[in-house]
């Protein structure tokens, strides 16, 4: 049996990231923010994840709200801050449809996130949740898998990763005519170093993606101005090959 995205893998979601390179993300972001270093920002990261970039923002002086749809992913989360004593504000909420109590400067989303929302109208309601959240002069911060990317660096494939007591497999498919990606991920969790006895998960992901052309406007209509779009992690213009881009947008 399947579980819904995001649940039965949260305690092991950052065993599967272990190659993401959260402080990379979180630099180019404070790049591309004027203030970032000269004064204290409210920050709302949503779909935080376990909140692994919500803390390296509060390290950073800022004040941070998290906010995720998946319980577990958030009760992950709050450990984390736990651990890191940090004050950062949780929020359990659909990223389509939210609501935060006073604005915020800066709102990121990261890691593909905005894929998962599969709907035209879920992507503009998630625009317009941004932008009556950002304050005057407020930026957006946000990166999306291309559709080069999910049909090309996807694709149709297959990958096999042990990281530590979890073996993974990414089952890749690729439906070019709904633009859809959708990996099956099972993981076999080891449940101690003297047995045999594993915990098998299975959970399944779709993206869509969405073009280039298409997300400006949309964002354009959510009330979002001064659209770039770049390659990732760089400031070079993002063409029809990249597989993954950052878009950043002001209010």
């Amino acid at each position: 049996m399947k579980s819904r995205p995001f649940s039965a893998i949260a305690p092991y979601y950052d065993i599967l990231m272990v190659d993401i390179q959260y402080e990379e993300w979180v630099e180019y972001i404070a790049g591309l923010h004027p203030d970032y270093a000269d004064r204290r920002l409210r920050i709302l990261d949503i779909a935080c994840g376990t909140g692994v970039c919500a803390v390296l923002f509060g390290k950073a002086g800022h004040d941070v709200v998290a906010l995720d749809s998946s319980e577990q992913m958030l009760e992950v989360a709050r450990q984390r801050f736990t651990k890191e004593q940090m004050d950062i504000e949780v929020l359990q909420a659909d990223m389509s449809d939210f609501s935060v109590e006073g604005k915020v400067d800066l709102v990121t989303c990261l890691f593909d996130s905005v894929n998962n929302l599969l709907e035209e109208d879920e992507l503009e309601s998630c625009f317009r949740c941004v932008a009556d959240s950002l304050k005057e002069s407020g930026l957006f911060i946000f990166d999306m898998n291309t559709e080069f990317g999910l049909s090309t660096l996807w694709g149709d494939k297959t990958i096999v990763k042990e990281e530590g007591p979890v073996l993974s497999i990414w089952r890749n498919t690729w439906d070019p005519r709904r633009n859809l990606a959708t990996l099956d991920l099972t993981l076999f969790v080891s449940e101690n170093d003297i047995s045999d006895r594993f915990t098998r998960i299975d959970e399944v992901h779709v993206e869509r993606s969405y073009s280039l052309k298409f997300v400006a406007a949309l964002l354009r209509r959510a009330g979002l101005t001064d659209v770039s779009m770049y390659k990732h992690l760089t400031t070079e213009k993002a063409t029809r090959t990249t597989g993954r881009m950052m878009v950043k947008a002001g209010k």
